[in-house]
């Protein structure tokens, strides 16, 4: 019998890896239960919910999402009924750096972290925020650090109370989305802290919308926000659109080789569950290429943040009425950027 996969069209190597399967692709947000029927395996980004409304009545097996973040996936649903899931964890890690990256060159060009030494705190130190961590440590920042369920795995690492990541000049958030446990991120950053930074901290955010919640954010003009991503995505704040210094639809992630090591993941982990024939493993590595000198001139050739914003802004506040829909347009029609890191 053919093995048959219904996937997000926008996944990488989709025809590469299987060759001999039946494979269907879609428009991640136009996956339905008819799709999925007869389906063996289920592949997706995070546009589509993935839980008994849309597999109770199919034969799907295994779901693997081509992203970091799970939170579409309703883990315990698909436990409880013996379907097999994996997430591209790391995969898109140096794709979001080179992003914060991007942002950065570009804020300077109007002034903003300009001086030294820059105070950087990053909340969230997984596999992407270490790799920012890491670049923000190479072009000179002074890097504070905030993971406490890390922590609380590894006694050596040393997290930093957020009451105490005071007088910032930039924040990175790159948590994963929780909404209980010791920790959870949900709403993580409240008005007090964001009243203790310094006026025109930096805070860029490619983790999740709801890390923050934005009506939070609109009560802090005083905070210089570059988002890539949003609540209730894609249905998302115009009032915060308006308010953002740097506005991108939750592509931080969108480069060549990301989406390529996500599909060799979450194949790794499919063959894995299947038993299939090893194919070729993924290769993500942090090259030695950035320093001091060129960093600003290699990131402004990769990506214009103020080009997009402007898109962005315009786009979405000419038709209020149709923004969700101009959001996903934004963000399926993106072409995904070459790497330099």
């Amino acid at each position: 019998m053919t093995f048959k996969l219904v996937a997000d069209e926008k996944i990488a190597l989709i025809d590469e890896l299987f060759p001999q399967a039946l494979v269907i692709k879609k428009p991640g947000e136009l996956i339905e239960p008819a799709d999925v029927v007869d389906a063996d395996m289920l592949w997706v980004r995070t546009v589509t919910t993935v839980d008994a409304k849309l597999l109770s009545n199919s034969s799907v097996k295994f779901v693997g999402t081509a992203t970091a973040g799970y939170d579409h996936l309703d883990v315990s649903w698909l436990g409880q009924n013996k379907i097999g899931w994996a997430n591209a964890h790391g995969a898109n890690a140096v794709a979001v750096a080179e992003y914060i990256l991007c942002v950065i060159a570009a804020i300077k060009t109007k002034g903003l972290l300009s001086h030294a030494p820059i105070r950087a705190g990053i909340i969230g130190v997984g596999q992407v925020g270490s790799v920012v961590e890491q670049c923000l440590q190479k072009i000179g920042f002074d890097v504070v650090v905030n993971d406490p369920p890390r922590a609380a795995q590894e006694p050596e690492f040393i997290s930093t109370p957020l009451e105490k990541m005071q007088n910032l000049d930039l924040l990175c958030l790159h948590p994963a989305l929780t909404r209980s446990g010791a920790h959870p991120s949900y709403h993580l950053l409240d008005n007090n802290f964001l009243n203790e930074q310094n006026a025109g901290m930096v805070l860029i955010n490619a983790a999740r919308g709801a890390v923050v919640d934005t009506g939070i954010l609109l009560k802090n003009p005083h905070i210089i926000y570059c988002l890539d991503v949003w609540e209730h995505e894609p249905d998302i704040s115009l009032k915060l659109l308006q308010q953002a210094t740097i506005a991108t639809p939750h592509i931080a992630g969108y480069s060549e080789s990301a989406k390529k090591n996500a599909s060799l993941l979450l194949y790794q982990q499919a063959e894995q569950f299947f038993g299939w024939k090893q194919q070729p493993k993924s290769k993500m590595k942090l090259k030695n290429s950035l320093n001091l000198t060129d960093w600003e001139r290699k990131a402004k050739m990769i990506f214009d943040p103020w080009q997009f914003t402007k898109i962005m802004q315009q786009n979405l506040l000419r038709d209020p009425q149709r923004s969700a829909q101009t959001f996903r347009n934004l963000r399926n029609e993106y072409v995904w950027r070459k790497s330099f890191l």
